[in-house]
């Protein structure tokens, strides 16, 4: 059983650019900055899209595809 109780999530805005979304966050910064103290472990990683304001083509609202993601030190 992975999950934990105490899970924390931080919504970020990419930078708007049509066909690539760049999001960066300084994780340890923030959250000490949020909670005022060092995070633990990161044990999880969640991504949610809000397609609600997209126009529906074929019963569909939109489409998305992940090609990388880094957690760099």
């Amino acid at each position: 059983n992975y999950w934990q109780k105490g899970g924390r999530y931080f919504c970020i805005s990419c930078n708007g650019n049509v066909g690539e979304f760049i999001s960066e966050m300084d994780i340890p910064n923030t959250f000490k900055d949020q909670f005022g103290f060092d995070p633990p472990p990161i044990t999880g990683i969640a991504i949610d899209a809000d397609a609600t304001n997209t126009s529906s083509k074929n019963g569909r609202h939109s489409k998305a595809y992940i090609k990388k993601i880094e957690l760099l030190p």
